[in-house]
């Protein structure tokens, strides 16, 4: 389990990653609109699907982050992180049957698993802020305050 300063040194690399990842995302998007790339409607629902359970995602980490180190829960997080893969892996699949059957450009398809892949991975880190921040929790519960 980690110690607090420990946990805190976690949090602060998975919220610079997190950064990084919405950075890469941004300059994906900066690309759909330069090649004037337009996802279809299956697209859009995917990604909207992932960018609300993204932000629950998010909504729990804050909590956890505010949280006194006794209330912070992981189980909703791991729940959210289950359906954000889940997501994932049907919009990855979907989007690879598309382009095989030529319903879909190749370039707007790169983009779109950059997008999905990308929400996917902030997903993972938003998680492991809030595991970082219960694993104090767990050390606390075992050995006391310290």
């Amino acid at each position: 389990f980690p110690s607090h300063d420990r946990a805190i040194l976690l949090v602060i690399g998975e919220l610079e990653t997190i950064g990084d990842i919405c950075f890469h995302l941004s300059k994906s998007l900066e690309r759909k609109n330069e090649q004037k790339i337009w996802f279809n409607q299956d697209q859009r629902d995917h990604l909207k699907e992932l960018h609300l359970q993204v932000d629950k995602a998010f909504d729990i980490m804050i909590e956890n982050l505010e949280a006194t180190y006794d209330k912070a829960q992981i189980e909703h997080s791991l729940m959210l992180e289950a359906n954000i893969n889940s997501l994932h892996d049907k919009a990855r699949d979907k989007n690879l049957k598309q382009i095989e059957k030529g319903k879909i450009k190749l370039n707007g398809a790169l983009i779109f698993n950059d997008l999905v892949s990308g929400y996917e991975k902030i997903g993972n880190h938003v998680l492991r802020v809030s595991q970082a921040i219960v694993g104090v929790q767990a050390k606390r519960n075992l050995l006391g305050d310290f």
